[in-house]
């Protein structure tokens, strides 16, 4: 169509514009040389950037009869409590109120405790329950001898991506 007659090309551009030509982006290296006397970077502070949360412990027994679910989340503070955050958690789970290495029912199973006993389902991040800022780590263990009250210890740390801060830890 032509739009000479209100003062502009077939591609609406002014008519008493600079001719200008376009450049694949596949020539443009081609083409030219680019320089510059100075080059700005954001400060990173890569030294720092994988940081481990303290840990944390918690001691339950089983709330839906055979089954405990477990949570686990983290997130920055405030002010950045928006900032998406991600990491990955290092998760044990052991029977009974201690951490004793025989007790450990997941990731590795411990000597006392029994073969099939438990059964430990989920884990990673949870997609219905993320909410693009905190990181959620969900599982389920499952008590296959029935309705249980054995006391339960859930111990994670988190391993997290720091580009908040800028600040060692």
């Amino acid at each position: 169509m032509n739009y000479g007659s209100i003062g502009y090309d077939s591609n609406l551009r002014k008519l008493t514009a600079l001719k200008t030509t376009t450049i694949k982006a596949t020539d443009f290296d081609v083409l030219y040389q680019v320089q510059a006397s100075k080059l700005n970077a954001s400060k990173v502070n890569l030294a720092n950037f994988v940081k481990f949360s303290d840990p944390g412990t918690g001691l339950g027994t089983f709330n839906l009869g055979s089954v405990l679910n477990l949570t686990s989340t983290i997130t920055y503070n405030s002010p950045q409590i928006l900032t998406p955050t991600f990491g990955k958690p290092s998760i044990a789970i052991y029977q009974g109120a201690s951490v004793a290495g025989s007790n450990q029912i997941y990731p590795v199973r411990g000597g006392s405790v029994t073969v099939g006993r438990y059964n430990v389902v989920g884990g990673e991040i949870d997609y219905a329950h993320y909410d693009g800022v905190s990181d959620e780590w969900r599982g389920m263990i499952i008590d296959t001898t029935g309705t249980s009250t054995q006391a339960i210890t859930f111990v994670t740390q988190w391993v997290y991506l720091d580009y908040v801060s800028g600040v060692g830890a």
